[in-house]
């Protein structure tokens, strides 16, 4: 080895024995192999026994308000059905479980859920409650056949219990309330459809019609002074809006392809689905205005049986005419966006894009709204859930603060 290497050697040994006896002359033995990376010897050292007993002063805490969101999930059950009271501020609603018929109560505020009723109807599939929320009208697919019977709803040892059951005719359809103690319902066979009345207390059935007619949706109940009713809708045939009176159909409008029938006691819509096009017309009074967006009826409520304003869902892509058709299938489904329209002024406005602010998709079906028109309740046709939008709160009032 040369002579030169042997000298580097030896100083470097030489200079690292120095260091390390000075180290440990000055800061003494290290307690830990943390201290010897630790304490570099600048500044002042702080002893760690003195760091961990040391208590924090105590901070105020600042609690920073979860801002309200105008458009929220109510439920995470899928719903048969659902009950909005007719108060001017509800608190709450009632729905029916899907698949169960539990019903349950929602705190809108909280979101809170609170089971309501122990007893089960399987195999639920739609619900309807009466206009008091007294009693409920379950319907189940059993062996693909429709059954409907009214459960009528009581206190029992300080629950809510089913203390009546009042089975309807098989196969009734168009199920509906006309007041708290008075059912209707349609029975069809292969001459036509009949109408029913029966009354709760009494339970007797009164027929009120029959028409030469098979496929057919009803608007009965719910406030509206007149039974009215209209063709299931296809684009390859031309449909018509009918009104009922001493048994005799009355036809209302002129008929069109495609034809779907909705409206109120003072304003009505018909939306057209024909070969080439798909629209919406709204008539208040004597003025008709036609939309450029289209609205299905079980996409829409009125605020009440007299107000021109109401609420609709529609896609918020270009529909085109076979899709009323497939939606009612349920082959394809509806993005949509939540409007309010005026039928007097013809004004109207989407006030929520529902798929931008949920983060999902959000197929409207079953809508209601509170007697002042300013919360709005839908489901969403995808998985049965319940949704609340608050106009008001959308607008920067919260009245519930």
């Amino acid at each position: 080895m040369k002579k030169g290497l042997l000298i580097f050697i030896g100083a470097f040994i030489l200079i690292s024995l120095i260091a390390i006896w000075a180290y440990l002359f000055f800061f003494g033995t290290p307690k830990s192999t943390d201290d010897v990376f630790a304490n570099l010897g600048i500044g002042d050292t702080i002893e760690r026994s003195e760091l961990e007993d040391s208590t924090p002063e105590p901070v105020a805490q600042i609690e920073t308000p979860v801002p309200k969101k105008p458009l929220r999930q109510l439920t995470v059950r899928p719903a048969a059905g659902f009950f909005v009271p007719d108060i001017y501020e509800p608190t709450s609603i009632r729905y029916v479980e899907r698949g169960t018929g539990h019903i349950f109560e929602v705190e809108i505020a909280t979101g809170n859920e609170m089971p309501i009723t122990k007893f089960t109807v399987p195999q639920v599939v739609e619900a309807v409650f009466s206009p008091k929320g007294t009693s409920v009208i379950f319907t189940t697919y059993v062996d693909n056949v429709r059954n409907s019977f009214v459960g009528v709803l009581g206190n029992a040892s300080g629950t809510t219990e089913l203390v009546n059951n009042i089975p309807l005719p098989p196969k009734a359809d168009n199920v509906s309330y006309l007041d708290e103690q008075t059912i209707l319902y349609t029975i069809t066979t292969p001459a036509g459809t009949a109408g029913y009345r029966y009354h709760l207390d009494s339970q007797t059935q009164i027929q009120l019609f029959t028409i030469p007619l098979n496929s057919i949706t009803m608007l009965w109940g719910n406030g509206l002074d007149s039974i009215y009713l209209y063709t299931k809708p296809t684009r390859l045939l031309e449909g018509f809006a009918y009104r009922v009176e001493n048994n005799t159909l009355y036809r209302v409008g002129t008929g069109a392809r495609g034809l779907m029938y909705f409206r109120n006691n003072t304003t009505e819509m018909r939306t057209t689905a024909d070969l080439h096009d798909i629209y919406s017309e709204f008539t208040f009074g004597t003025s008709t205005v036609r939309t450029p967006v289209p609205f299905l009826p079980e996409k829409c409520a009125f605020i009440d049986s007299e107000a021109q304003i109401f609420w609709c869902g529609s896609s918020m892509e270009k529909l085109d005419p076979t899709f009323v058709e497939a939606w009612y299938k349920g082959e394809l489904s509806s993005p949509d966006g939540l409007w309010r329209i005026d039928a007097a002024t013809g004004n109207m406005a989407m006030v929520s894009d529902l798929g931008l602010e949920s983060g999902r998709e959000i197929d409207i079906q079953s809508i209601a709204t509170s007697k002042l028109g300013h919360l709005v309740f839908f489901t969403n046709k995808l998985d049965g859930t319940i949704w609340l939008f608050d106009a008001l709160l959308a607008a920067g009032i919260d009245v519930r603060n």
